[in-house]
């Protein structure tokens, strides 16, 4: 079985065989041919193949800045096909649709999005360094990816309705991890109110740097942010 990061030489599939088999070609290190033979598709072997990593670049990355440059309506999916190296039924077959592919997408940018903020707050060692990790985690994440940001917060994902609600099951999320760290005498509804307007304040300020170019440094803008943020949780209390 290849493991995940082969370098994917080619990928063929048989339309005359049942049940959908296929043989793939992947290179190991350079030598070395598996040939994988399936009898069903499953979500899980066309993510893998899909997802091998060639030149150091991952094939769901490039279906990403495709969509990131071109936006959803502007962007084929011969066009995503062409970049990653694979051919349009490969892709199809796996998503399903343009649509079906977006949404993956969306699902897989707020997961690591999400992923690494809980990282940085669980490492912290008190509230006070728990918001500004939270922080440095949101704003190096928008340094680093910053095709990935503009995929999932951009007008054109929020206009549509379906898009929308992945963004908003995302920000969700990070919203219920930033109210796990206000400690105040408040109730939950009043706390999941400021936990979202701390999560506006990380899209809002990453929004404006992009739009800009002047990205500040991630430490440095989350230091800035969490002492904002922490100076207006210390003076919270219940209505």
């Amino acid at each position: 079985t290849p493991q995940p990061g082969s370098k994917l030489s080619y990928l063929h599939v048989d339309d005359c065989k049942p049940l959908g088999q296929m043989v793939v070609k992947v290179t190991g290190d350079g030598s070395a041919l598996v040939i994988l033979r399936v009898q069903q598709l499953t979500s899980e072997i066309l993510k893998f193949l899909f997802g091998a990593v060639e030149g150091g670049v991952c094939k769901l990355d490039v279906a990403l800045e495709q969509f990131s440059g071109g936006g959803f309506h502007g962007t084929s999916m011969e066009q995503i096909a062409e970049a990653a190296g694979v051919t349009k039924p490969v892709l199809y077959q796996h998503f399903g649709s343009k649509r079906a592919l977006y949404l993956e997408l969306l699902e897989d940018v707020g997961s690591q999005l999400m992923e690494a903020i809980t990282k940085a707050t669980a490492e912290a060692g008190g509230p006070r360094q728990q918001v500004e990790g939270g922080f440095t985690a949101y704003f190096r994440y928008v340094s680093e990816r910053r095709s990935a940001f503009r995929l999932l917060f951009s007008e054109g994902t929020r206009r549509d309705e379906q898009f929308s609600e992945a963004v908003n099951r995302v920000e969700e999320s990070i919203a219920s991890v930033i109210a796990g760290l206000i400690e105040a005498d408040i109730d939950d509804a009043h706390r999941a109110q400021l936990a979202h307007a701390i999560v506006g304040m990380a899209e809002g300020v990453s929004r404006a740097g992009l739009a800009s170019g002047l990205v500040s440094d991630p430490q440095v803008l989350a230091r800035r942010m969490a002492e904002l943020a922490w100076a207006g949780l210390r003076g919270i209390h219940r209505d």
